[in-house]
């Protein structure tokens, strides 16, 4: 469910979009899923307070571990296993190869 933070908002900022791929995944499946599981567990008492709160810190550090950690400490545009182009620009292409060669905005 906390996907909707990157599907949702963060995605659709910098690309400049109202959706991206994985938008639809994450409203139409994870999110309905996941209230009727927390309705569940709620409705039955099968969770204590604490157990909501380390699952929010769960979910965040999830994003670290599994995500930004990994993206960000092992990406490398001068590797030898490129993506190649014809997958990278699949979805809205021209928007994409535009941002990419464009110059870096200074704020």
């Amino acid at each position: 469910m906390i996907q909707i933070i990157n599907h949702g908002i963060l995605t659709n900022v910098r690309m400049k979009t109202f959706y991206n791929p994985g938008l639809v995944t994450v409203l139409l499946l994870q999110w309905p899923l996941g209230i009727c599981y927390i309705h569940f567990v709620s409705a039955h008492h099968l969770a204590t307070n604490s157990d909501y709160i380390f699952g929010l810190i769960g979910a965040f550090a999830s994003i670290v571990v599994l995500w930004l950690g990994p993206i960000r400490l092992l990406r490398d545009r001068s590797s030898k296993y490129p993506f190649p182009e014809a997958d990278m620009f699949k979805f809205i292409g021209r928007r994409l190869r535009e941002m990419l060669a464009a110059p870096p905005r200074s704020e």
